[in-house]
């Protein structure tokens, strides 16, 4: 499947570091998978909002922050592919908490094969916003 990228989007690496190119004298360039992340106000409050309550499988929500300085994001799982780790442009500087990281995994082990944990801290967390709605 082809789809268009773009040049300098902010990523998160979920792994994959094992994998290579499989094209006989590649170089041995390590592949990794990558989600991007968008830029939530290039979505509207309802779309936002639901994203934060984990309305939707194939969305990760990253709010705000002062310190470090970071824009409030929305991972979008159904964009997630492969790509070289030397056409990764730079790092930012900045990373996910250990138990952000492992939440983002869930999420994406989630909605990539179906199956939801029973002991799921986003499940819990989802419940929890969406009760509050009502």
């Amino acid at each position: 499947m082809l789809a268009r990228a773009t040049r300098g989007r902010p990523v998160v690496v979920l792994g994959g570091t094992s994998g290579a190119q499989l094209r006989p004298g590649a170089e041995a360039d390590a592949i990794v998978m990558v989600v991007p992340l968008y830029a939530a106000d290039g979505y509207d409050e309802a779309a936002r909002r639901g994203a934060a309550r984990y309305e939707f499988a194939n969305a990760f929500y990253l709010p705000a922050s002062q310190r470090p300085r970071f824009d409030e994001r929305i991972a979008r799982l159904d964009h997630t592919q492969p790509v070289c780790r030397t056409d990764l442009d730079g790092h930012l500087g900045l990373r996910l908490a250990g138990d952000a990281l492992d939440a983002l995994v869930e999420w994406f082990v989630a909605f990539a094969t179906g199956r939801r944990l029973d002991d799921s801290l986003i499940l819990d967390y989802r419940a929890e916003q969406l009760a509050g709605d009502t």
